[in-house]
């Protein structure tokens, strides 16, 4: 029978805790209310979907960076997960940048990776009056 990663035995459970990676994550992206959330101001190393590194950016509220910013802001939003967020993108490529372009405004891109529905929902609550 093969073993997936999914189920744990003897031979792949994880016994060992990396404390500096762990560490990392709590001061890094680490939400009580959330699970993990990204952090205002911060930039991420990331591989893009063309194999090459580029940098995910997020703004003063932890949002996706999006060019359009200084454009009249959107009455629409996007949250949800790596999809929402366009992952594996530059800031030129994702949704967000270019349904604003296509509205002429900037709509706000509040996606996060491996956002399950019910994190995107609770994100949503804590910033809808913004």
């Amino acid at each position: 029978m093969k073993n997936y990663k999914w189920l744990y035995s003897k031979t792949n459970f994880l016994t060992k805790v990396e404390f500096k990676k762990l560490e990392k994550f709590f001061y890094s992206t680490f939400n009580h209310e959330l699970g993990w959330e990204p952090l205002p101001n911060t930039q991420k190393e990331e591989f893009f979907a063309n194999k090459k590194r580029g940098l995910l950016k997020f703004d003063n509220l932890g949002r996706r960076f999006d060019p359009n910013y200084l454009k009249k802001e959107s009455k629409y939003v996007i949250f949800g997960d790596s999809y929402a967020l366009s992952r594996q993108v530059s800031e030129y490529e994702t949704i967000a940048h270019q349904l604003g372009n296509k509205k002429n405004n900037f709509i706000p891109n509040y996606g996060v990776g491996n956002y399950g529905l019910d994190q995107a929902y609770l994100r949503y609550l804590k910033y809808k009056s913004f």
